[in-house]
């Protein structure tokens, strides 16, 4: 059995605004978080895990439930991951007595592209990538395949740097743990790499090549993405938002959002709009799963036939039984409160966050005179925009949500929690308006600023 061990505790601050909500652990690259990539170069009936949780630990912790429940999973929790004191050393000293015994040091930013080398039991072994020195990486001095030493970041210019992948293999673990000190400066801040330097002086370093790619910092994460895009290994082009994500794993897809209602919401409506949506197979406080869906989006299979089949699949959807309708004066609020509430909120959201006054000052738009937004949303007929009709409803019924398959069928994606908070009854006026806006807007467009 493997013991692979993944420290995901530090802030990730060198991604800046990416690890503000999030895990570094846990930022996607072709639509798969940077920790399942890790973890499929593995055999999970052959390999445990150890997971160091520290910096938004029960996102990583309820995504590895969620994304690869049948992993042999073990958690440590480290109290300290920012600030005085903390550092990749403190997180290996408290992860200590879960690793007595021969195991692999994985950082949680580094993916390996190549199949992974078959590790002896008595070898130690640290992985390196020839590059063109930046400064960014430790660097490896060696005497034919044996290494001498783990040298420091120094920009040398060279065209030939063994760049040390974070990577290791530690076989002789009894001396490697030996010199973990908290009071050692050093060790706090470097982590197991002045461990390996300090188990060089008994013990033996074999070092192997493999092809590594970086995520990070900013500069090499894009440089992979762009390296992923090169090679067309991109899926999906996802429209990414701060509080929400999605992942592609296993055949599943994996939604995750901040907000627990927001999810529990949605894996209740998956129940009300079963047969129309994916079921949820498995959920937590702020993931939930269901399996892949094969098909395409509407919007790459439209035409007329394949209209008027999603129309006569849509009429069935709209349905609504009157158990469940409500008193119309109830919904008229509903939908006032959806309609005109909502809009005035996000407008005055938008206003504190890029000062609206600097933006609202072009009289013309495409040679059409316009009025100030204030005075276009005042000018609305706002009672008659809230006399909606109940149905049920799906409430993001764009046509990127909307998946045909081979024998014509339909499934509904990314369903709206609520309406209103409402779980059972929208307008079916805001339905037909996302579809109206599919046939106007392509989404594939906004993705590449066309």
């Amino acid at each position: 059995m493997l013991t692979v061990f993944i420290p995901t505790a530090g802030l990730g601050s060198r991604l800046k605004s990416k690890t503000k909500n999030q895990n570094k652990s846990l930022i996607t690259l072709n639509n798969k978080a940077i920790i399942s990539h890790i973890i499929e170069k593995f055999n999970p009936k052959k390999t445990e895990f150890i997971i160091a949780l520290g910096h938004k630990a029960d996102y990583v912790k309820q995504y590895l439930i969620v994304a690869h429940p049948s992993l042999k999973l073990k958690f440590i929790e480290i109290d300290k991951f920012r600030g005085k004191g903390s550092g990749l050393g403190y997180t290996l000293y408290k992860s200590k007595y879960l690793l007595q015994k021969a195991f692999l040091f994985h950082p949680c930013d580094a993916i390996i592209s190549d199949n992974f080398p078959l590790l002896r039991k008595k070898e130690n072994v640290v992985f390196y990538k020839t590059i063109n020195d930046n400064g960014q990486y430790r660097s490896l001095s060696l005497r034919k395949k044996s290494l001498l030493k783990i040298n420091e970041k120094v920009l040398s210019k060279k065209s030939n740097l063994k760049a040390y992948t974070g990577v290791a293999y530690i076989n002789d673990y009894k001396e490697f743990w030996k010199y973990a000190d908290l009071k050692n400066i050093k060790f706090v801040k470097s982590g197991e790499s002045f461990l390996i330097n300090k188990t060089l002086k008994h013990k033996n370093f074999s070092c192997k090549k493999l092809n590594w790619h970086d995520t990070g910092n900013l500069e090499s994460f894009n440089s992979t993405t762009k390296n992923f895009y090169q090679k067309k290994k991109i899926r999906f082009k996802i429209l990414e938002k701060d509080n929400e994500c999605i992942f592609f794993t296993n055949k599943k897809v994996i939604k995750f959002h901040e907000s627990k209602t927001f999810v529990s919401q949605r894996v209740t409506r998956s129940k009300i709009l079963k047969n129309f949506v994916p079921q949820v197979e498995n959920y937590t406080k702020n993931y939930y799963s269901y399996n892949y869906i094969n098909g395409s989006v509407f919007s790459s299979k439209l035409s007329h036939s394949n209209f008027n089949l999603l129309i006569k699949f849509l009429k069935k959807f709209w349905s609504i039984k009157n158990k469940k309708k409500l008193h119309k004066n109830i919904f008229k609020k509903n939908c006032i409160k959806f309609y005109k509430t909502k809009t005035l909120q996000r407008l005055n959201q938008f206003d504190q966050k890029y000062n609206l006054e600097k933006i609202d000052k072009f009289s013309y738009i495409n040679n059409f005179k316009v009025n100030k937004i204030h005075k276009i949303l005042n000018n609305l007929d706002w009672d008659m925009i809230s006399n909606g009709i109940q149905s049920n409803f799906h409430g993001d019924l764009h046509f990127e949500n909307i998946i045909i398959d081979k024998k014509k069928k339909f499934k509904l994606l990314d369903w709206r929690q609520n309406f209103n908070g409402d779980l059972n009854t929208g307008d079916l006026y805001y339905n037909l308006a996302k579809i109206k806006h599919g046939l106007i807007i392509n989404h594939n467009d906004l993705i590449n600023n066309i």
